[in-house]
């Protein structure tokens, strides 16, 4: 209980002072939305210039955490000085109009909270195995000795570029947690989960407030939040929405169990987040392209694989912006931009992969009623004639055609690089179709004169239906993880039960295995070379022991996650063959243990974890001793 209370002040206290920050830098009077979303992405800058030095400089972890304490003493600097400099009344809030126009985000917000408790299978799985790397990282970033470019999973150095350096977040999250003392597991799969919910929320209700503000129509703010309920639908089972064609999208599952991961938030706002502040701007100036590029760094440094949409993005919008608020050189010139990718895009090879991974999810997308309604509601939107609203959907459909037409789609699928990359594109592009969808059905009841009551009666109407599909989806779908397995109900009672008995959101199997590996650890002397099972099954899931142990033993090297994330730094563990392990913790006898013996001298192993008994009588005579037991497991710690 004590560390949840812990990252529960945390959070609270990081969430106002971030809608300080943004108070202080807008400078002027707008919502509480509108305000976090600000001060999110002012203080998520600093932290990730200072990262992205600290990794490629491969300077010691500790020099990040003393850029963080200055980030933060600076910052909060910053806010005494413009409260004490400008009228104080900017600081100020009044409770009950923030409340009448922010509940419905708080109804939002509980719901997802809520379904976190249920989502046991998905955490165990680790995110298909995400886990493994990120929440690995994020717990012994502190402790590691192999610099940035390391497979953490397993505990060794990567050789060559590292890509990953690129991301920070797992290095800011590090901080957090090593500063609190707080389970990692517990921090990102439940807190920062929480937080980020309540960022996108908040993103969504900004976004809807800076197109409805700029229209021919008078909107009261109150009713400006029920456009958010939409997202209702994104907070549905994965594997429900997946199964039912509801909303049949790459590595929703994100959603569900990922929103702490770096790539969640560009993935659903990557194209938001850069129209944000600029949704009419009537001229392209130099503030505004430093303001993009800030923004775009900030993503990367989250995610690397945001890279095509933020390209498709700013280069349509750009083209967007000169044709619709210049004058007649300036459109010729878009339009000479515009033939110039497309001459590129000819130029440049593409990937075949890529595209067909992108057409396919979108056919798949097409079965969809929600995407087809929100296609529907996005073309007639054309009729309201409102300029605001002509310029985003002209960039919106200029990126869907940088990245579907043949050739022309080239420089995105360069950009792209791995096949589901571009699938989590085009997801991108789902998502803020929809959302934005949301948004012009409530012009549209504005411009037909519908009273207000009306408005919310059937945005509520709306918002009741998600809200039920939410546990109704999980408890149909819930025992299925992989979209296209045959669809298995799920024992919803059971699945808080597990949560409730794991409090970390981790098997606290897993957790012991992890603590006594490191007290070996401490207690050799010497660093251990472990070998896991894979796959073990704690309450009946599936859950990959040998990626996600090193969160609680970051001294050992996981020889068995080479499986997973292979090491190409010329360690002795590249060439061990898990394959013989299975063979001989599952049947032990002369041949299976001569094999593993084989593998295990040659991978420098001096540790074993095994589940079976049997296995005594061989890992004894391999010269191993036993060293603890795991009850839970039942887990087997053999060391020599």
């Amino acid at each position: 209980m004590k560390e949840y209370i812990v990252c529960f002040i945390f959070w609270m206290l990081f969430t106002v002072f971030l809608v300080l920050l943004g108070k202080a830098a807008a400078g002027e009077k707008k919502s509480e939305s509108h305000f976090l979303t600000t001060g999110y992405l002012v203080y998520s800058f600093p932290v990730a210039v200072c990262g992205l030095i600290v990794q490629f400089l491969n300077l010691p972890w500790i020099v990040f955490a003393g850029c963080m304490a200055v980030i933060w003493v600076v910052l909060c600097g910053y806010i005494i000085y413009v409260r004490k400099k400008k009228d104080a009344e900017l600081f100020r809030v009044k409770l009950g109009l923030y409340i009448r126009e922010n509940w419905i985000l708080y109804v939002i917000l509980a719901a997802f909270t809520v379904m976190l408790f249920f989502y046991f299978r998905g955490f165990w799985l680790g995110n298909h195995l995400d886990d493994g790397y990120y929440i690995t990282k994020v717990a012994t970033l502190p402790y590691t000795t192999t610099g940035y470019a390391s497979n953490y999973a397993v505990g060794v150095e990567r050789c060559g570029f590292d890509s990953y350096i690129l991301n920070t977040w797992e290095l800011e999250a590090s901080v957090y947690v090593k500063l609190l003392g707080v389970n990692p597991a517990l921090f990102l799969r439940l807190f920062q989960s929480v937080f980020y919910y309540f960022l996108f929320l908040n993103v969504v209700k900004g976004f809807a407030e800076n197109i409805l503000t700029k229209l021919n129509v008078k909107i009261k703010s109150s009713l400006i939040q029920f456009s958010v309920l939409i997202t209702l639908l994104f907070g549905m089972y994965y594997i429900f929405l997946f199964s039912y064609n509801i909303l049949p999208l790459r590595d929703t599952f994100h959603f569900n169990t990922g929103m702490f991961l770096g790539a969640t938030m560009p993935k659903m706002l990557g194209i938001i987040l850069l129209l944000f502040y600029f949704t009419e701007v009537s001229r392209i100036n130099l503030k505004m392209i430093l303001s993009v590029a800030a923004i775009s760094l900030v993503m990367i440094s989250k995610t690397t694989i945001v890279l095509p949409v933020l390209i498709v993005t700013a280069i349509s919008y750009f083209i967007v912006s000169l044709l619709m608020n210049y004058g007649k050189k300036e459109k010729v010139f878009a339009v000479a931009v515009l033939l110039l990718y497309c001459v590129a895009g000819f130029i440049l090879p593409g990937s075949a992969g890529c595209q067909e991974t992108l057409y396919a999810d979108v056919r798949q997308s097409l079965h969809s009623p929600v995407v087809v309604v929100s296609l529907v509601i996005f073309l007639g939107s054309f009729l309201l004639k409102e300029r605001v609203i002509n310029k985003i959907n002209g960039v919106m459909i200029l990126i869907a055609a940088c990245m579907i037409i043949p050739q022309v789609n080239d420089i995105f699928e360069q950009a792209s690089v791995y096949r589901f990359v571009s699938g989590r594109a085009w997801t991108t592009w789902i998502y803020t179709l929809i959302i934005l969808s949301s948004i012009y059905l409530c012009v549209v009841f504005l411009k037909l004169k519908a009273k207000e009551r009306f408005i919310k009666a059937g945005y509520l109407v709306i918002g009741m239906i998600l809200m039920a599909g939410i546990p109704y989806g999980f408890n149909k779908t819930g025992d299925t993880l992989v979209p296209g397995d045959p669809v298995a109900e799920t024992d919803v009672k059971n699945s808080i039960k597990v949560i409730l008995g794991n409090k970390y959101f981790m098997p606290e199997s897993t957790i012991k295995l992890g603590e006594e590996l490191e007290k070996l650890t401490k207690e050799s002397g010497e660093k251990l070379y472990v070998v896991t099972p894979n796959w073990v099954y704690p309450n009946g899931a599936m859950h990959g022991l040998s990626v996600m142990i090193r969160t609680y033993a970051p001294d050992i090297v996981s020889v068995s996650a080479v499986e997973r994330f292979p090491v190409n730094n010329g360690s002795p563990a590249a060439s061990f063959e898990q394959e013989k392990y299975m063979q001989f913790s599952s049947d032990p006898n002369e041949e299976s243990s001569e094999a593993f013996k084989e593998q295990a001298d040659a991978a420098g192993v001096n540790c074993i974890v095994s589940q079976n008994e049997a296995c005594t009588e061989w890992l004894e005579d391999m010269g191993y001793v036993l060293y603890s037991e795991i009850e839970e497991g039942p887990y087997y710690i053999w060391y020599r």
